[in-house]
């Protein structure tokens, strides 16, 4: 297994989003019944969390097994430069918001990193973050 492997696990996702209003995505469900959280059944639930550890169960990686994005800074190893396919949590404090966000690495630039993760604008998706908000990078695949 490999972060790589991670990663394609992810994308095959890819457009999936949230439905609006008393609907759900039965896809986006899904990602909680597979991250053992069975009891939710709305998608207007916060499922980044849900996203992250759906598709670490379905390749074997490490879990979280919290829908709490801060959750993903226990599991793995720090670290201070990330690569493609390791862990990004975010901290939304930090830049005057609430809550927090977690995903996976595509990219970093000074000042910017691509995450490609669940619930990003209600979808799965490749988005730029400000790393002024990132609580830690994880590595949760050793390879």
């Amino acid at each position: 297994m490999s972060r790589g492997d991670l990663v394609l696990a992810a994308i095959q996702y890819y457009g999936q989003k949230a439905v609006p209003g008393n609907a759900s995505n039965p896809l986006v469900v899904g990602f909680f019944q597979k991250a053992g959280h069975p009891e939710i059944a709305s998608d207007e639930i916060p499922w980044c969390s849900a996203f992250l550890n759906a598709i670490c169960a379905q390749i074997g990686a490490p879990q979280s097994r919290s829908l709490l994005a801060s959750s993903w800074l226990k599991v793995g190893r720090g670290v201070a430069a990330p690569a493609f396919g390791d862990v990004v949590v975010f901290d939304w404090s930090k830049i005057g918001q609430t809550g927090g966000h977690v995903g996976i690495v595509i990219s970093c630039f000074p000042g910017i990193v691509y995450v490609l993760g669940g619930n990003q604008d209600n979808e799965v998706e490749i988005a730029a973050f400000q790393t002024r908000a990132v609580a830690g990078y994880r590595r949760i695949i050793e390879e």
